[in-house]
C-alpha cells in the first residue's frame, strides 16, 4: 500500500516566500506536481483557497490555480474529514 501525504498551507506559503521561491527553486514545485501525479501528494480545498486569495500575479496563486483537478481535495463538504481535522487540531494543540 502506497502512503499518501496531505500537505498543509504552511509548506506552500513559506515555500513560495522563503526557501522554495519560484524564482530559484522550481524543482520543489515540480516535485509536488510529480508527487500528485504519482498519487502520493495532495492538499485540501482550504489550502487552495488560501493560495488563490493571494495577489493577482502571485506565483503561488498561479501555481495553485494551474494544478490539476483532484490535487486539492474537497474537505469542508465531508463531515468525516472535518471530524478528523478537528481531532488532529486537538492533538496538535495538546502536544
Amino acid at each position: 500500500m502506497n502512503k499518501k501525504y496531505i500537505v498543509d498551507a504552511n509548506v506552500f506559503m513559506q515555500g513560495k516566500n522563503l526557501h522554495y521561491n519560484f524564482d530559484f527553486c522550481e524543482g520543489f514545485w515540480d516535485w509536488i506536481y510529480t508527487g500528485f501525479e504519482q498519487g502520493l501528494i495532495y492538499s485540501i480545498a482550504k489550502v487552495k483557497a488560501e493560495l488563490a486569495a493571494g495577489n493577482k500575479g502571485d506565483k503561488g496563486r498561479l501555481w495553485a490555480e494551474a494544478m490539476p483537478h483532484g490535487c486539492f481535495l474537497e474537505d469542508v463538504s465531508d463531515p468525516k474529514v472535518m471530524k478528523a481535522y478537528a481531532d488532529i487540531m486537538n492533538w496538535s494543540n495538546g502536544n
